[in-house]
């Protein structure tokens, strides 16, 4: 199963009787990157300028609102400081261009369609995640990372800007068998791919991120054995 790294985090080290303790990853394949955009003359300049502001976050029941409410309570904001805008981001953005929330939080792949639309109609700027923040965060909910939207990922956008995210995990529970998950391991990285020169670009991406964003203990043994033998310390990487 595929699952994002704060829902397997959670069912993992939920309270008393509801963990999910047979839980165990076989690979973390991608993020999904937060994303916080405002318009290019906006005041908002970091995370703290939104106190006071309206920050359309998707549909209530997205989980969206349970992340940027993180963020900013580890940037110093509680609940009260601001306003959530419930909005289908479509909607999200369109209320950013008519002036009827200050900025639109979105949590995906980089760049995404909706931006790069909005982009195309109107200057925007991202709001980073600063080193302070991400460190709180990650102290507090391991499960975030630490992630780089680089630099003409949008238009107009000039420079890296750092902030944190999530990552899509490959799933199971620890009665697949290590074979059976080193058999797995081998179909997606090929059985001669290793992080080195040798391997293509991409396929080293992934193979280098394949334990980011992952808990230790979580981490199922075929894969464990699959990673050491490749030069990979498995251990949780921010």
């Amino acid at each position: 199963a595929l699952l994002q790294s704060d829902v397997a985090w959670q069912a993992y080290n939920a309270a008393s009787d509801a963990k999910f303790r047979e839980l165990r990853v076989i690979a973390s394949l991608y993020s999904e990157v937060i994303q916080l955009i405002v318009r290019e003359n906006s005041d908002v300049k970091e995370l703290h300028d939104l106190k006071g502001r309206r920050i359309a976050v998707g549909e209530k029941d997205s989980g969206s609102a349970a992340s940027i409410i993180m963020v900013l309570k580890a940037a110093g904001l509680k609940e009260s400081d601001y306003t959530i805008v419930y909005e289908r981001f479509t909607r999200g953005t369109e209320s950013l261009l008519d002036g009827y929330v200050d900025a639109v939080y979105y949590a995906g792949a980089v760049p995404a369609d909706g931006i790069t639309r909005l982009a195309a109609k109107t200057q925007l700027r991202l709001i980073g995640v600063p080193a302070d923040v991400r460190s709180k965060l990650q102290a507090e909910h391991p499960y975030f990372t630490s992630e780089v939207i680089l630099a003409g990922s949008y238009k107009n956008q000039k420079t890296d800007v750092t902030t944190i995210g999530f990552r899509a995990l490959f799933a199971a529970t620890e009665r697949l068998s290590a074979n059976e998950v080193e058999n797995i391991l081998n179909a997606i990285y090929d059985k001669s791919a290793t992080p080195s020169s040798e391997a293509t670009p991409d396929l080293k991406l992934r193979m280098n991120d394949a334990l980011k964003g992952v808990q230790p203990e979580m981490l199922h043994e075929g894969a464990r054995r699959f990673f050491d033998r490749r030069g990979m310390t498995t251990y949780s990487e921010k």
